[in-house]
């Protein structure tokens, strides 16, 4: 359903593991589903750990190394509880991690686009333009807007 067509080969690249990861449980959270989320998080750990620095130069290595590890507390972090809003406070700062790391590397095969929910400030990574906020969804699923985008798009522009 979500990952349709953006990993549609059986070999994926550690980055596209850890977005398709990330994916499931940001619609973990858009659904409410905080047990599900707690899965999909341990799933995304692992992945964004076996996520290798390629082509940074001598000062973004460090940097680099960094987010990875940050992001890979922030997902240890959600797996670790069933609060749904914790998990979603992790996740913004996951986002953020995720984010820097995807404009930093060699530009994905498939497209990323950053959104951010205006009454919070909040962001979030998704694989396609339609807004599902997972910090708000019951009152504002809609509510967000397109702030960036990275991979295959922004490859073409």
């Amino acid at each position: 359903m979500l990952c349709t067509g953006l990993f549609a080969q059986n070999t994926n690249t550690p980055v596209e593991e850890a977005m398709k990861a990330y994916l499931m449980l940001k619609e973990n959270l858009v659904a409410s589903d905080s047990v599900n989320a707690q899965s999909n998080a341990k799933i995304l750990s692992e992945a964004l750990g076996n996520m290798r620095i390629k082509k940074a130069n001598i000062f973004m290595l460090d940097t680099l190394g960094n987010v990875r590890r940050d992001a890979v507390e922030m997902a240890k972090a959600i797996s670790e509880t069933q609060h749904i809003n914790m998990q979603r406070k992790q996740l913004a700062v996951l986002s953020g991690k995720f984010w820097y790391w995807l404009e930093h590397q060699p530009q994905p095969a498939f497209t990323v686009f950053e959104q951010r929910c205006p009454m919070t400030g909040e962001v979030w990574l998704s694989n396609e333009e339609a807004i599902k906020n997972p910090y708000y969804p019951r009152n504002m699923l809609t509510c967000g807007e397109v702030i960036n985008q990275t991979g295959a798009a922004k490859a073409k522009i």
